[in-house]
């Protein structure tokens, strides 16, 4: 929670039964009452619970069909006790009342771009598994054990490509400053980012980034840079696959065509993410 000052409070931590709308509720109502009864034993206070729910006047959630019941059972119990805290509830005007009962329900765009990267690697994964494909470096056996069954190859191509040449990648394989003077003898560069620490776009920006110097990539490690541990023997194998290539450029295109696209919208000032 923040005030006006944009101080952040954090009410309390509970585990939750389940995900459900009311259990949610509930947990929420029981932090509450906890608050209640400190303040009544400290001071006599036994309404600090309730006043900041009735001054609780927006909320931030995603957009899962969850998230949205809780926030209209939220909004019902504070309407609830507004009636029950509000000096001269009855003495206002109607539209007063209307005022003071409204609640801000702020989704988070960027979750769209979260959820098209899981359903396009669930996807991915499931025809590669229902195909019988070995793709890249699952066909090596020296590297193979690289691999991951939940992992679709190309996922695994982008990520293991972003932990050698990303800035601040992993620093047993990383050669990021290596491949940068590579890629400047040959009028590129490239902006790779590390998937640790980053959500939002960063499978579909990497996937851009990685397809636009994949024969570069081959050609350093191949026959500049060479192929020093399973990290990058794995990036090699998975880069000779047309089926990864092909993937990666669709991803590619998703980045170019929809989600930078959209992430400059959301950023827009006028957009506040509703």
């Amino acid at each position: 929670m923040s005030n006006n000052e944009q101080d952040i409070y954090v009410i309390g931590l509970c585990e939750l039964a389940s995900k459900s709308a009311s259990c949610t509720l509930d947990t929420l109502q029981e932090i509450l009452d906890d608050m209640n009864e400190t303040s009544k034993k400290l001071d006599g206070n036994d309404d600090v619970g309730r006043k900041i729910l009735c001054n609780t006047i927006a909320i931030m959630s995603d957009s899962a069909s969850t998230e949205k019941l809780f926030n209209q059972k939220l909004e019902d119990l504070r309407n609830k006790v507004l009636l029950e805290v509000t000096e001269k509830w009855d003495e206002m005007s109607e539209e007063a009342q209307k005022d003071l009962s409204q609640m801000l329900h702020l989704f988070c765009n960027l979750h769209v771009m979260v959820n098209l990267a899981v359903q396009y690697t669930t996807v991915l994964n499931q025809w590669q598994r229902v195909k019988g494909l070995s793709i890249g470096s699952e066909l090596d056996s020296a590297v193979k054990k690289m691999c991951r069954t939940s992992e679709p190859a190309v996922i695994r191509l982008i990520r293991n490509s972003c932990k050698i040449f990303a800035r601040g990648g992993s620093e047993q394989t990383v050669c990021h400053r290596d491949m940068k003077v590579f890629l400047q003898t040959k009028g590129f560069n490239h902006t790779l980012t590390p998937f640790k620490g980053n959500r939002f776009n960063i499978l579909f920006f990497n996937a851009e980034q990685v397809f636009l110097i994949h024969d570069f990539i081959k050609e350093f490690l191949y026959d500049v840079h060479g192929t020093n541990n399973d990290v990058q023997c794995s990036v090699l194998a998975d880069m000779q696959d047309h089926l990864n290539l092909a993937a990666m450029k669709a991803l590619g295109l998703i980045s170019k065509l929809v989600t930078a696209p959209f992430w400059i919208l959301v950023e827009k000032k006028g957009n506040i993410l509703i």
